[in-house]
């Protein structure tokens, strides 16, 4: 079978990744430098489709990375995994020594979108960014190897652990 691909954009993503989640039967796999709960646009709730997803019954994992983000004065990544787990989500995180910076969804056994979107409002509101969505089973394997070597690198989160002391400042956009 020919892969389909579909160049996504900017905002042509969270159209894309909405529609995705949305239409998910089975699992949903995410490997995430960024991940922020808080949006300022009330047609992009993109927390809401990944809490849905768990909602209906499908396997969801996520690996968050570790980094010291801070934006304003939250710390988005802790936010996102505790909201998360809450809703019935897995969440591993990535610490030690090398950054987890890949933005990674697999969805069902199929579909691996991939590329240079966060999740999060600036990447709408003041990034130019590109991802690309591919519906093929044999990239979707590979995706999942590479989703399960960073699973079993991750490790439960640890607010004891997490809080570090330097965090990246990003710009508060709101």
């Amino acid at each position: 079978m020919i892969p389909q691909l579909k160049l996504l954009p900017d905002g042509r993503y969270y159209e894309e990744l909405h529609a995705r989640l949305t239409a998910a039967r089975r699992r949903v796999y995410v490997s995430m430098f960024l991940f922020s709960p808080r949006w300022y646009d009330k047609t992009v709730n993109l927390l809401a489709d990944f809490t849905a997803a768990s909602e209906r019954g499908l396997q969801c994992r996520i690996v968050l990375s570790a980094a010291p983000i801070k934006i304003g004065r939250r710390r988005p990544n802790q936010e996102t995994a505790q909201r998360l787990l809450n809703a019935g989500w897995q969440v591993r995180v990535m610490t030690g020594n090398r950054t987890l910076h890949e933005k990674l969804i697999l969805i069902d056994y199929e579909t691996v979108i991939f590329g240079s979107h966060n999740l999060a409002w600036s990447s709408i509101s003041s990034n130019c960014e590109l991802s690309v969505c591919v519906d093929d089973e044999d990239l979707a394997q590979q995706a999942e190897a590479l989703f399960w070597q960073r699973w079993k690198l991750a490790s439960d989160p640890d607010p004891n652990t997490w809080e570090l002391v330097t965090p990246l400042a990003l710009p508060f956009v709101p």
